[in-house]
């Protein structure tokens, strides 16, 4: 289900989450202004990616004790995320 008004979520500690389920957050989200993934340790770099584009407000992310997630392709995922304003990584 959509969630069009919802700013933020916290899904820190969902040990099964996988990046399927961040795109279709990111799809059905497009409000969320706050984003809490820590230690959640199946995302990749690809749920990154999709974030950018689709979550245009997206101003806190918090990506703590996320060990799939690799430097480089990371980092660049989340230059896509032009109001960033708070970032959480470990």
């Amino acid at each position: 289900k959509a969630c069009p008004k919802l700013e933020r979520l916290n899904l820190s500690g969902c040990q099964k989450l996988e990046d399927g389920a961040v795109r279709a957050l990111a799809r059905h989200c497009p409000m969320l202004t706050d984003l809490d993934l820590t230690r959640c340790p199946l995302l990749t770099d690809d749920a990154l990616e999709f974030l950018g584009p689709r979550l245009p407000r997206l101003k806190k992310l918090n990506l703590y004790a996320d060990s799939q997630l690799g430097a480089a392709a990371g980092y660049l995922a989340i230059a896509k995320l032009l109001n960033l304003e708070e970032l959480g990584l470990c």
